[in-house]
């Protein structure tokens, strides 16, 4: 479900200040967490179809020589912000998530210590309702992109607070290591002022756990040179199904990427 929550805060305010919204949601009944949860999705549904075609429209523009075609065309997330608004104030964790992360893309426009504040807001409250939920380790890794293009005084505080709010040890980890490693699209070097820092008590404070021995160059499944790559299945760029243990013997070459 994230895969359209994750897409991403300055002056704090008084430190009584509340988000625009509940961030925890209240105790709900079975049936109405139910009805929420297929909204959800439903729209879920709907907004991977805008987004395609939006990412669809930007690559026609591209190429036909547009430097900065997401000027040219509104993002998706500009007209799902108030229908997922009605969502969050109903009680949908997930949708408060959205709200958070994709706060940026719903409103473009000029850097003002208004959209800031905003921004901090809807980010902190996306976090309190999503530390313990079961988006928790998706929120965790997104960290990383995060501070691609947030301000970072802002991840810091939300990854700050995460780290305080999660009951999950490796969770609290892994936000602390995507930050310690997490870079910005526009300059150089770590995103963070923080960063080393975050580093440092990863070591100290989660020696014991995964993302800890990552940090430190222990890989986790023990892959190195000459030993064999984990099985995994996947389909072709014509649509076909195929496993890597059906290339045995051959010469493969495996391009992954992605956004982190």
């Amino acid at each position: 479900m994230l895969d359209w929550i994750l897409a991403a805060l300055s002056t704090l305010p008084a430190q009584d200040a509340k988000p625009p919204a509940p961030a925890a949601a209240p105790q709900r009944p079975a049936a109405t967490a139910d009805k929420l949860e297929s909204e959800l999705l439903a729209l879920a549904r709907e907004y991977e179809t805008a987004r395609k075609a939006y990412d669809k429209r930007l690559d026609e523009l591209r190429r036909q020589g547009e430097k900065r075609p997401e000027t040219a065309v509104e993002h998706p997330s500009v007209a799902f912000w108030p229908r997922v608004v009605d969502l969050a104030d109903r009680g949908s964790s997930g949708a408060r998530l959205w709200l958070g992360l994709q706060y940026a893309n719903a409103h473009p426009g000029p850097e003002t210590p208004e959209r800031e504040k905003a921004w901090r807001e809807h980010l902190l409250a996306a976090v309190e309702a999503g530390a313990n939920s079961p988006q928790a380790r998706d929120l965790a890794r997104c960290f990383t992109l995060l501070y691609l293009d947030t301000p970072p005084a802002l991840v810091d505080e939300a990854l700050e607070q995460f780290v305080r709010l999660t009951k999950e040890r490796e969770l609290a980890a892994e936000a602390l290591y995507r930050a310690s490693i997490a870079k910005t699209r526009r300059m150089p070097g770590l995103a963070s002022p923080k960063a080393v820092e975050f580093g440092k008590r990863l070591a100290a404070e989660y020696a014991d756990t995964a993302a800890a021995r990552q940090a430190s160059g222990q890989a986790e499944i023990g892959l190195s040179i000459g030993k064999q790559a984990p099985e995994f299945e996947a389909k072709d760029g014509d649509g076909v199904a195929f496993k890597l243990s059906d290339y045995r013997g051959k010469v493969v070459v495996l391009d992954f990427w992605g956004y982190w």
